[in-house]
Parts: structure tokens; C-alpha cells; sequence
């Protein structure tokens, strides 16, 4: 009997979401989505001579965190919808407002990465990102913002021969 009023009440809550159930929802139809534009999006690596490249297919990792993506969208949709009715009101409106920022976030640093560069534009979200978040102190977020992208600048240019935009298109000897 305690099983049907769980599920009962499991039932309600996609009648009534909360913000985190229904960002859990919202995330779970992105990774689907994505998961079907994925083949749309990556091109085939060019053959050689009649060859393919050796090594992973280019849509394997995409798969792999598109997958993730959903399982875990997945999990929190069951989270969301087993939380107790006193806990699904505005408590949630904080992190939900919270993903939602990150997600704009993000969309703005996918549009300014190739004319702005790499550096600076991984720099700002750094920033920006750290002051959303509750960072206070200048020195700090001076060093991860400008330390962090810097690593992976190198670490992805020198280490992993992988080209990425340093600076911004318009400054003379930008990419």
C-alpha cells in the first residue's frame, strides 16, 4: 500500500513540476535531441587514398556524452519527482535559476569562442561564472580565470597538437 501512494505522489509531481523537475525534464529532451542531431553534426573524417583514419569514429565521444547527458537528465527526473511535496516548492528556485544562468552562460561562450578566441572568452566564463557563484576575492578569481584556460590552452595546443582560437579574429595575428 505505501508503494501506490509513492507512486501516487510521484504521479502529482509531474502535475505540479517543480523548477528542479521540470529543468530535469527540459534537460532530458536536450540530450535526447542532441543525441539524434549528433550524426548531423559531425562530419566523416576524410579518407586518404581510398582509406578511412585509424582510430575512434568522430561520433563516438559525442555519443558517449550525449548518453551521459541523458542518463543522468534520467535520474533526476526520478529524484525530482520522489521528492516530498514540502520540499518541491520555491527551495528549488535558487538552483534552478542557477542552470539556467550556466546555460545561457554557455550558449554565449559557444557563440563568442572562434571570434573572440579561446583565452579570452574561457577567461570571462571563468570569471563571470566564479561571481555568479559566490567568488569575492579579485586575486583568485584573476588566477583561475586566466590560470585554468591558460593550462588547457596549452595543454590542448602542445601536448594534444589540437588547434583552438587563441585570440580574439580581429586583433592583428589572431586566428
Amino acid at each position: 500500500m505505501n508503494a501506490s501512494l509513492n507512486l501516487g505522489a510521484a504521479a502529482r509531481s509531474f502535475l505540479r513540476p517543480s523548477p528542479y523537475l521540470f529543468a530535469s525534464m527540459v534537460s532530458t529532451v536536450l540530450a535526447a535531441a542532441m543525441w539524434v542531431l549528433v550524426p548531423h553534426q559531425v562530419d566523416k573524417p576524410v579518407s586518404l587514398f581510398g582509406f578511412g583514419p585509424a582510430g575512434l569514429d568522430p561520433k563516438t565521444f559525442p555519443y558517449l556524452v550525449t548518453a551521459g547527458w541523458f542518463l543522468i537528465s534520467l535520474w533526476n527526473v526520478w529524484d525530482a519527482a520522489r521528492q516530498p511535496e514540502g520540499q518541491r516548492g520555491p527551495a528549488f528556485a535558487g538552483p534552478a535559476s542557477s542552470v539556467i544562468a550556466t546555460l545561457f552562460i554557455a550558449f554565449v561562450y559557444a557563440q563568442a569562442l572562434e571570434p573572440v578566441g579561446f583565452v579570452l572568452s574561457s577567461s570571462l566564463v571563468v570569471a563571470l561564472l566564479s561571481i555568479y557563484y559566490g567568488a569575492r576575492d579579485a586575486l583568485r578569481i584573476a588566477i583561475c580565470a586566466l590560470g585554468i584556460p591558460g593550462l588547457i590552452f596549452f595543454i590542448f595546443t602542445r601536448l594534444l597538437h589540437v588547434s583552438l582560437p587563441p585570440f580574439p579574429a580581429w586583433l592583428p595575428g589572431g586566428s
